[in-house]
């Protein structure tokens, strides 16, 4: 996988941050639906690859404001569990249906056969990807825009400064 250089550049050379055996690639992260009503179980996807066989993946979720560990989810590509056609790169799993108001962060692991392992977002749990579940309510009949953050970013984003750059 590309990497940055580090410094000016490697004209010539190799890469300064080229590694023999990288760790897999995880990109094309998606949930459906993308606003899930309480009784909806929640599918994620992801694209994971590496030159090597991918020996894990695994979903990691929990609700905000849940302490404890999260919930883990083994990912699969077999084409059983709407993840596409069986061994294509895609992997799936279901997050259960939460609650209405409920937010839900969650990310993703995978490791490959040589033991090199990645995460999504980077650093995660924090950030991670979100969803906020929601009952339907009436048509809209303009387009609905929704900025979904954790407790913890808006109570930050309430009590800082009005001129704060500091990103949450």
């Amino acid at each position: 996988a590309w990497r940055a250089s580090t410094g000016h550049g490697t004209p010539g050379t190799a890469n300064s941050a080229r590694a023999s055996d990288p760790a897999p690639v995880i990109v094309g992260v998606e949930h459906a639906p993308v606003v899930p009503a309480p009784v909806e179980d929640v599918l994620v996807t992801a694209s994971i690859t590496d030159e090597r066989a991918i020996t894990s993946a695994t979903l990691f979720w929990r609700a905000d404001g849940a302490g404890g560990n999260p919930a883990q989810l083994a990912m699969a590509d077999d084409g059983l569990n709407d993840d596409g056609v069986a061994s294509n790169g895609v992997y799936g799993a279901r997050i259960p249906a939460r609650p209405d108001r409920t937010i839900v962060l969650f990310w993703i692991q995978a490791t490959a056969q040589g033991g090199q392992t990645v995460t999504a977002p980077a650093n995660a749990p924090s950030p991670s990807f979100l969803y906020q579940v929601e009952s339907t309510g009436p048509d809209q009949i303009r387009p609905m825009y929704r900025v979904i953050m954790t407790g913890a970013n808006l109570q930050s984003l309430r009590t800082r400064g009005a001129g704060s750059n500091v990103l949450l």
